[in-house]
């Protein structure tokens, strides 16, 4: 049988396990989910710096960790 201490850290494992898993997971909503606004076409061009984010009215890339990697107003 496990001992109690072995019990607590078996369920703080699982526990951070899960979390670890959780913050791997990106969900990427689609084009259908993003509503009815019209967009500048500026805003569908992938980047990673502000570079390629030139074109009015974008002017920097959203690049983040919870970014979408295309070009920002």
């Amino acid at each position: 049988m496990l001992k109690m201490a072995q019990k607590l850290t078996l369920i703080m494992l699982v526990v951070f396990g899960l979390l670890a898993i959780s913050t791997f997971n990106h969900v990427a909503c689609s084009r259908r989910d993003r509503g009815n606004a019209d967009r500048p076409p500026c805003t569908t061009t992938p980047c990673s710096n502000n570079g390629p984010c030139s074109t009015p009215p974008c002017s920097k890339c959203s690049s983040h960790p919870w970014g979408t990697g295309t070009c920002t107003y």
